[in-house]
């Protein structure tokens, strides 16, 4: 399986990297948008009440790298750093659904 990810990775020359230290019931994924990368944390858990999820790091490694970070649906601003080609920020406040838009 590993073989075949290098291919596919090879082949395809994936442009962004999401890393992320989410907390293990935390999914986050992203989405390749025409001009942007919407990352959105989703929060897995089987219990009835959504636990409080501390704020937690994504990276985004990109080429060519966007460099605006917005919350969505409302588009607020979000302070990130940009270096070496990443744009970082911090999701913060995730109830069960956040939804990032990098551009």
């Amino acid at each position: 399986m590993h073989a075949f990810y290098l291919l596919i990775s090879n082949v395809l020359k994936p442009e962004q990297t999401i890393t992320s230290d989410a907390p293990q019931d935390v999914e986050v994924i992203g989405f390749q948008l025409e001009n942007a990368i919407q990352i959105n944390a989703v929060q897995l858990n089987e219990a009835e009440k959504a636990r409080y999820v501390e704020d937690f790091p994504v990276s985004v490694k990109c080429n060519p790298c966007l460099q605006q970070v917005t919350f969505l649906p409302g588009r607020q601003s979000v302070p990130f750093r940009y270096e070496d080609g990443t744009v970082s920020f911090m999701v913060s406040g995730l109830h069960i659904f956040a939804m990032y838009e990098v551009r």
